[in-house]
Protein backbone atom coordinates (compact mmCIF):
# COMPACT_ATOMS: atom_id res chain seq x y z
CA UNK A 1 0.00 0.00 0.00
CA UNK A 2 2.54 2.68 0.75
CA UNK A 3 4.26 1.65 -2.43
CA UNK A 4 1.12 2.14 -4.21
CA UNK A 5 1.03 5.53 -2.53
CA UNK A 6 4.56 6.56 -3.23
CA UNK A 7 4.29 5.53 -6.65
CA UNK A 8 1.50 7.61 -7.19
CA UNK A 9 2.79 10.68 -5.78
CA UNK A 10 5.90 10.30 -8.20
CA UNK A 11 3.71 9.91 -11.25
CA UNK A 12 1.15 13.50 -9.92
CA UNK A 13 4.67 15.21 -9.71
CA UNK A 14 5.75 13.84 -13.32
CA UNK A 15 2.78 15.01 -14.69
CA UNK A 16 2.40 18.22 -12.55
CA UNK A 17 6.39 19.13 -13.86
CA UNK A 18 5.15 18.37 -17.75
CA UNK A 19 1.73 20.54 -17.16
CA UNK A 20 4.20 23.11 -15.89
CA UNK A 21 6.86 22.58 -18.59
CA UNK A 22 4.25 22.73 -21.55
CA UNK A 23 2.42 25.89 -20.07
CA UNK A 24 5.36 27.66 -20.03
CA UNK A 25 6.60 26.54 -23.32
CA UNK A 26 3.20 27.41 -24.58
CA UNK A 27 3.18 30.80 -23.11
CA UNK A 28 7.00 31.40 -24.48
CA UNK A 29 5.81 30.74 -27.71
CA UNK A 30 2.66 32.85 -27.57
CA UNK A 31 5.22 35.89 -26.59
CA UNK A 32 7.40 35.18 -29.26
CA UNK A 33 4.68 34.72 -32.03
CA UNK A 34 2.93 38.36 -30.97
CA UNK A 35 6.32 39.88 -30.92
CA UNK A 36 6.90 38.76 -34.76
CA UNK A 37 3.36 39.83 -35.75
CA UNK A 38 4.11 43.32 -34.03
CA UNK A 39 6.71 43.78 -36.18
CA UNK A 40 4.53 43.20 -39.08
CA UNK A 41 2.26 45.52 -38.51
CA UNK A 42 4.93 48.10 -40.03
CA UNK A 43 5.10 46.19 -43.49
CA UNK A 44 5.28 48.17 -46.47
CA UNK A 45 2.19 48.99 -47.86
CA UNK A 46 2.55 46.67 -50.65
CA UNK A 47 2.46 43.89 -47.89
CA UNK A 48 -1.17 45.65 -46.90
CA UNK A 49 -2.73 41.91 -46.26
CA UNK A 50 -0.16 40.91 -44.15
CA UNK A 51 -0.52 43.33 -41.94
CA UNK A 52 -4.54 42.77 -41.81
CA UNK A 53 -3.85 39.61 -41.06
CA UNK A 54 -1.58 40.11 -38.17
CA UNK A 55 -3.70 42.80 -36.78
CA UNK A 56 -6.66 40.32 -36.55
CA UNK A 57 -4.31 37.75 -34.82
CA UNK A 58 -2.95 40.02 -32.15
CA UNK A 59 -6.64 41.09 -31.46
CA UNK A 60 -7.26 37.69 -30.98
CA UNK A 61 -4.56 36.90 -28.70
CA UNK A 62 -6.68 39.40 -26.42
CA UNK A 63 -4.58 40.63 -23.05
CA UNK A 64 -1.87 37.87 -23.99
CA UNK A 65 -0.68 40.48 -26.71
CA UNK A 66 -0.24 43.28 -24.08
CA UNK A 67 3.42 42.82 -23.76
CA UNK A 68 4.44 42.51 -27.07
CA UNK A 69 1.84 45.61 -27.98
CA UNK A 70 3.36 47.47 -25.06
CA UNK A 71 6.60 47.15 -26.53
CA UNK A 72 5.77 48.44 -30.00
CA UNK A 73 4.39 51.44 -28.60
CA UNK A 74 8.42 52.27 -28.80
CA UNK A 75 9.42 51.05 -31.97
CA UNK A 76 10.64 53.94 -34.22
CA UNK A 77 8.35 52.76 -36.92
CA UNK A 78 5.26 54.87 -36.79
CA UNK A 79 2.75 52.45 -38.51
CA UNK A 80 3.95 50.06 -35.60
CA UNK A 81 2.90 52.46 -32.95
CA UNK A 82 -0.75 53.40 -34.31
CA UNK A 83 -1.39 49.50 -35.20
CA UNK A 84 -0.45 48.91 -30.99
CA UNK A 85 -1.83 51.89 -29.87
CA UNK A 86 -5.56 50.98 -32.17
CA UNK A 87 -4.85 47.63 -30.54
CA UNK A 88 -4.60 48.50 -27.16
CA UNK A 89 -7.91 50.13 -27.22
CA UNK A 90 -9.33 46.80 -28.08
CA UNK A 91 -7.63 44.30 -26.09
CA UNK A 92 -8.70 47.33 -23.09
CA UNK A 93 -5.90 45.74 -20.59
CA UNK A 94 -5.95 48.31 -17.75
CA UNK A 95 -1.85 47.96 -17.75
CA UNK A 96 -1.51 49.80 -20.81
CA UNK A 97 -2.90 53.41 -19.74
CA UNK A 98 0.38 54.84 -18.46
CA UNK A 99 2.22 53.83 -21.72
CA UNK A 100 -0.60 54.99 -23.86
CA UNK A 101 -0.78 58.46 -21.68
CA UNK A 102 2.92 58.95 -22.60
CA UNK A 103 2.16 58.33 -26.04
CA UNK A 104 -0.81 60.86 -25.96
CA UNK A 105 1.44 63.21 -24.40
CA UNK A 106 4.87 63.09 -26.00
CA UNK A 107 4.75 61.22 -29.70
CA UNK A 108 5.70 63.46 -32.72
CA UNK A 109 2.95 62.50 -34.79
CA UNK A 110 -0.55 63.12 -33.99
CA UNK A 111 -2.12 60.17 -35.80
CA UNK A 112 -0.41 58.04 -33.09
CA UNK A 113 -0.86 60.25 -30.84
CA UNK A 114 -5.20 60.28 -31.73
CA UNK A 115 -4.97 56.46 -31.73
CA UNK A 116 -3.47 57.02 -27.70
CA UNK A 117 -6.36 59.12 -27.36
CA UNK A 118 -9.11 56.36 -28.65
CA UNK A 119 -7.57 53.84 -26.99
CA UNK A 120 -7.57 55.12 -23.43
CA UNK A 121 -11.38 56.84 -24.12
CA UNK A 122 -12.94 53.16 -24.54
CA UNK A 123 -11.29 52.31 -20.87
CA UNK A 124 -12.68 55.31 -19.51
CA UNK A 125 -9.95 57.73 -19.80
CA UNK A 126 -10.91 61.24 -21.42
CA UNK A 127 -7.55 62.94 -21.04
CA UNK A 128 -7.36 62.99 -25.04
CA UNK A 129 -10.14 65.74 -25.83
CA UNK A 130 -8.84 68.24 -25.99
CA UNK A 131 -6.21 66.86 -28.45
CA UNK A 132 -9.18 65.06 -30.47
CA UNK A 133 -11.38 68.48 -30.42
CA UNK A 134 -8.51 70.68 -31.96
CA UNK A 135 -7.44 67.59 -34.01
CA UNK A 136 -10.66 68.49 -36.37
CA UNK A 137 -9.21 71.46 -37.59
CA UNK A 138 -5.91 69.68 -39.13
CA UNK A 139 -5.23 69.94 -42.96
CA UNK A 140 -4.88 66.12 -43.51
CA UNK A 141 -8.32 64.25 -43.96
CA UNK A 142 -6.86 61.13 -42.09
CA UNK A 143 -5.94 63.32 -39.09
CA UNK A 144 -9.61 64.72 -38.80
CA UNK A 145 -11.26 61.62 -39.59
CA UNK A 146 -9.21 59.97 -36.24
CA UNK A 147 -9.91 63.07 -34.41
CA UNK A 148 -14.17 62.14 -34.75
CA UNK A 149 -13.46 58.44 -34.21
CA UNK A 150 -11.60 59.25 -31.13
CA UNK A 151 -14.32 61.65 -29.56
CA UNK A 152 -16.62 59.12 -30.48
CA UNK A 153 -14.56 56.29 -28.46
CA UNK A 154 -13.83 58.84 -25.68
CA UNK A 155 -17.76 59.35 -25.18
CA UNK A 156 -17.73 62.92 -23.77
CA UNK A 157 -20.85 64.79 -24.47
CA UNK A 158 -19.39 68.07 -24.94
CA UNK A 159 -18.15 67.03 -28.08
CA UNK A 160 -21.96 66.30 -29.54
CA UNK A 161 -22.05 70.01 -30.80
CA UNK A 162 -18.81 69.92 -32.69
CA UNK A 163 -19.43 66.34 -34.11
CA UNK A 164 -23.48 68.02 -35.30
CA UNK A 165 -20.89 70.26 -37.60
CA UNK A 166 -18.93 68.12 -38.77
CA UNK A 167 -21.74 65.63 -39.71
CA UNK A 168 -22.44 69.00 -41.85
CA UNK A 169 -18.55 69.37 -43.40
CA UNK A 170 -18.13 68.52 -46.52
CA UNK A 171 -14.30 67.79 -45.78
CA UNK A 172 -15.13 65.40 -42.95
CA UNK A 173 -15.79 62.04 -42.83
CA UNK A 174 -19.79 62.33 -41.52
CA UNK A 175 -20.29 57.84 -41.28
CA UNK A 176 -17.34 58.60 -38.65
CA UNK A 177 -18.89 61.55 -37.21
CA UNK A 178 -22.51 60.02 -37.30
CA UNK A 179 -21.12 56.62 -35.12
CA UNK A 180 -18.99 58.67 -32.84
CA UNK A 181 -22.88 60.49 -32.01
CA UNK A 182 -23.81 57.51 -31.38
CA UNK A 183 -21.11 56.08 -28.97
CA UNK A 184 -21.54 59.16 -27.42
CA UNK A 185 -25.25 58.77 -26.66
CA UNK A 186 -26.71 62.22 -26.68
CA UNK A 187 -30.48 62.44 -27.61
CA UNK A 188 -29.55 66.02 -28.90
CA UNK A 189 -28.41 64.47 -31.87
CA UNK A 190 -31.53 62.21 -32.87
CA UNK A 191 -33.32 64.43 -35.45
CA UNK A 192 -29.56 65.17 -37.31
CA UNK A 193 -28.98 61.71 -37.51
CA UNK A 194 -32.67 61.17 -39.15
CA UNK A 195 -31.53 63.54 -41.31
CA UNK A 196 -28.76 61.76 -42.35
CA UNK A 197 -30.63 58.02 -42.64
CA UNK A 198 -32.67 59.48 -45.09
CA UNK A 199 -30.50 61.93 -47.28
CA UNK A 200 -26.93 61.12 -46.85
CA UNK A 201 -24.39 58.27 -48.57
CA UNK A 202 -24.82 54.88 -48.44
CA UNK A 203 -22.13 54.64 -45.62
CA UNK A 204 -23.41 57.70 -43.93
CA UNK A 205 -27.32 56.13 -43.92
CA UNK A 206 -25.94 53.23 -42.34
CA UNK A 207 -23.41 54.01 -39.88
CA UNK A 208 -26.33 57.15 -38.59
CA UNK A 209 -28.67 53.93 -38.89
CA UNK A 210 -26.03 52.09 -36.43
CA UNK A 211 -25.91 55.34 -34.23
CA UNK A 212 -29.68 55.52 -33.68
CA UNK A 213 -29.86 52.62 -32.25
CA UNK A 214 -27.21 53.61 -29.69
CA UNK A 215 -28.94 56.27 -28.55
CA UNK A 216 -32.43 54.10 -28.18
CA UNK A 217 -34.85 57.10 -28.76
CA UNK A 218 -37.87 56.10 -30.31
CA UNK A 219 -38.48 59.11 -32.50
CA UNK A 220 -35.80 57.93 -34.69
CA UNK A 221 -38.19 54.26 -35.72
CA UNK A 222 -40.40 56.40 -38.64
CA UNK A 223 -37.03 56.93 -40.16
CA UNK A 224 -35.63 53.20 -39.65
CA UNK A 225 -38.82 51.52 -40.56
CA UNK A 226 -38.55 53.87 -43.89
CA UNK A 227 -34.52 52.98 -44.61
CA UNK A 228 -36.10 49.12 -44.15
CA UNK A 229 -36.43 50.21 -47.74
CA UNK A 230 -33.27 51.06 -48.82
CA UNK A 231 -31.24 50.09 -51.93
CA UNK A 232 -28.48 48.90 -49.79
CA UNK A 233 -28.71 46.09 -47.79
CA UNK A 234 -26.11 47.38 -44.76
CA UNK A 235 -28.68 50.07 -44.48
CA UNK A 236 -31.14 47.71 -44.36
CA UNK A 237 -29.61 45.48 -42.22
CA UNK A 238 -28.31 48.60 -39.40
CA UNK A 239 -32.10 50.13 -39.37
CA UNK A 240 -33.28 46.43 -38.80
CA UNK A 241 -30.96 46.00 -35.98
CA UNK A 242 -31.45 49.58 -34.46
CA UNK A 243 -35.24 49.46 -34.84
CA UNK A 244 -34.95 46.03 -32.39
CA UNK A 245 -32.68 47.93 -30.34
CA UNK A 246 -34.95 50.88 -29.97
CA UNK A 247 -38.50 48.22 -29.29
CA UNK A 248 -36.32 46.39 -26.84
CA UNK A 249 -35.35 49.34 -24.70
CA UNK A 250 -39.06 50.19 -24.90
CA UNK A 251 -39.88 46.76 -23.40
Amino acid sequence: MKLELSLGKAISRVLLAILTVSTWSCSQDLGQRSERLVQQLGVPQMQAMKRVVAFEELKGMGKQATPALLEGLKSDNIDIRFQCARLLGIVQDPVSKPALRELLQHDAFLMVQLAAASALGSMGDGSGYELATSALEADDEYERENAVIALGDIGDKRATPVLLKALRDPRMHDAEAALALGKIGDETAVEALIQVVKQGNWMAREYAAKALGMIGDERALTALKGALRDEEDSVREAASDAIRRIEDKQD
